[in-house]
């Protein structure tokens, strides 16, 4: 079993024994439960990722159960998933986004057992240095978090959701953009008081 996590969490006392107890249940993929030092409301239900690619749910969730995706800080697989999928897809450059998911939805339209097992449970720190970004603030800002993005999405699903998605990422730059914008306003104002 080769259990996956970064290297800003907190594991929970009995992680490890948590996925191999998932894996004897089992299950070839096991996502674990990701919470977020800064407390906010659990999921009522795992994250699942639909054919339109949207996610549903989330990794914070209290209740084990199905999953087609996985969020890299936490999951684990076993060897034969490792023989019958492959590696990771290097073509994921840059920010590190979406070449989790991508193993996810490969094991899971390669039929592998999937589980979402809120035992296996860290707190993700996300710290600001370290691990696999680019330094990058503001992701929306780097030409790898569209490229990673869009490859996904091509990889994926249809023409028809790629075009609505990169609609949607249009937009989610915009408000970004703005957001940081209206930062920026809001420390000049602080300076120049």
């Amino acid at each position: 079993v080769l259990i996956f996590i970064d290297d800003d969490v907190r594991l929970s006392r009995d992680f490890i024994k948590e996925h191999i107890k998932a894996h004897q249940a089992g299950y070839q993929v096991v996502q674990g439960r990701v919470l977020l030092e800064k407390h906010k409301k659990h999921a009522s239900r795992p994250q699942i990722m639909n054919s339109f690619l949207k996610i549903k749910g989330r990794n914070d969730c209290a209740i084990t159960g199905a999953t087609n995706t996985l969020t890299g800080c936490n999951f684990s697989i076993e060897k034969s998933v490792v023989e019958a999928i492959g590696f990771f897809d290097e073509t994921f450059q840059g920010i590190a986004i979406r070449e989790d998911a991508d193993y996810g939805i490969r094991c899971f339209r390669g039929g592998m057992k999937m589980i979402f097992w809120s035992g296996a449970e860290l707190v993700h720190l996300r710290s600001p240095s370290g691990g696999v970004d680019t330094g990058v603030a503001h992701h929306f800002l780097s030409e790898s978090y569209y490229k990673n993005e869009l490859y996904f999405a091509q990889k994926h699903f249809s023409k028809l959701v790629c075009f609505y998605y990169k609609i949607r990422l249009l937009n989610r730059s915009v408000k970004n953009l703005l957001r940081l914008m209206n930062s920026i306003c809001m420390h000049n104002q602080k300076f120049l008081c």
